[in-house]
């Protein structure tokens, strides 16, 4: 009789301790961390382009490649700054919102045309490291005013978007190696992938090199990527003009960048491509300049990006310069790569 008044109690324990056990399951569920977004997917410098079909040929897209699809004349071909990719709202919804970066465009003849907006941009909605900025409008016209109103900013805010992707991949990857071997040489820092190997090194010039193959018309073909980078003291002003640094970088190449081919070697071409801006960055100034390399005596070129940088605590000038070789190709997306190094320039003690 002892043992079966005892028996229900070991039961109801039993139970307790399953209602506990159970209750902290659900607990731990519910706190759980959610499942991260895919990575986002698209090339650099593309934009996907939100808008019903019927709007494709209209002054709205027009508008849009305009400002986003502006020629960049400072390359052996002109391309496009950006290339924009058109889908329709239905296309967006069945499976294509995983870009890096989109502008949707809404056009709804029910609403109001004053309750017409553009959002402000938003981070990660449907995938990791993805921008999306939205129009919604009551008319073509109106959407157009809008995006005429903004788009110096959009401009700014995708290109700013696309560059940093790029610069945080190659933090990632930049090599120690490098690095201290141009902080030994030019005291500086640079983000210069674990891909390029070090040419030449002197007292005060460094010669980087990458080289990759890909395939175009069912043929590989070899890519040549180069970074200089070099100092020489700062005498006046004068060294920031346009015609003083492709004289002395004329000068760099001609002693430093030869071609396969005997007494060849690298010079800027002057009769067209060449642009040259003044800014500041990171507290120095900083004068830019793009252009086209040739060789001479040979039959090679390609783009360039020439930072002119004054290092005021040493008194000198800093230079970093990347080039490309790549005729079976576009150069835009090489040119954001090499932006990407160059920018990340650091003047060390």
């Amino acid at each position: 009789m002892k043992e079966l008044k005892q028996f229900p109690y070991f039961f109801i324990g039993l139970f307790l301790v399953l209602g506990i056990v159970m209750t902290s399951c659900e607990e731990d569920v519910s706190e759980v961390a959610p499942k991260p977004k895919v990575a986002s997917t698209g090339n650099a410098g593309e934009i996907e382009l939100i808008l019903d079909k019927q709007y494709w040929n209209g002054k709205l897209i027009k508008e849009i490649n305009t400002v986003f699809e502006k020629e960049i004349l400072s390359l052996p071909q002109p391309e496009p700054y950006f290339n924009i990719l058109p889908i329709t709202h239905e296309g967006f919804g069945s499976g294509a919102t995983l870009h890096h970066s989109i502008l949707v465009i809404t056009i709804d003849p029910n609403m109001k045309a004053s309750s017409s907006y553009i959002t402000d941009k938003e981070f990660d909605k449907y995938a990791d490291n993805q921008m999306i900025y939205k129009i919604k409008a009551s008319s073509e016209q109106v959407a157009l005013d809008i995006f005429k109103a903004h788009s110096t900013t959009l401009f700014l805010e995708f290109d700013a978007f696309s560059k940093k992707q790029i610069s945080t991949r190659f933090e990632h990857r930049k090599s120690d190696k490098i690095n201290e071997e141009l902080g030994l040489t030019l005291n500086i820092n640079a983000n210069v992938p674990k891909s390029f190997t070090v040419s030449a090194n002197h007292s005060d010039f460094v010669w980087m090199q990458e080289k990759r193959m890909r395939k175009s018309d069912g043929q590989q073909h070899e890519i040549q990527v180069g970074l200089m980078m070099y100092t020489y003291p700062y005498i006046d002003s004068s060294t920031f003009s346009q015609q003083w640094v492709l004289n002395k970088r004329d000068s760099i190449t001609k002693k430093y960048i030869k071609g396969f081919i005997p007494d060849s070697y690298m010079v800027t071409e002057r009769q067209y491509g060449l642009e040259s801006f003044e800014k500041n960055f990171n507290g120095s100034y900083l004068f830019e300049t793009r252009g086209v390399w040739k060789m001479q005596g040979s039959i090679m070129g390609g783009p360039f990006v020439n930072l002119t940088f004054y290092d005021e605590s040493r008194k000198r000038i800093v230079v970093v310069e990347g080039y490309i070789f790549a005729p079976q190709f576009r150069k835009m997306e090489f040119i954001r790569e090499l932006e990407a190094i160059l920018y990340s320039v650091e003047f060390v003690d």
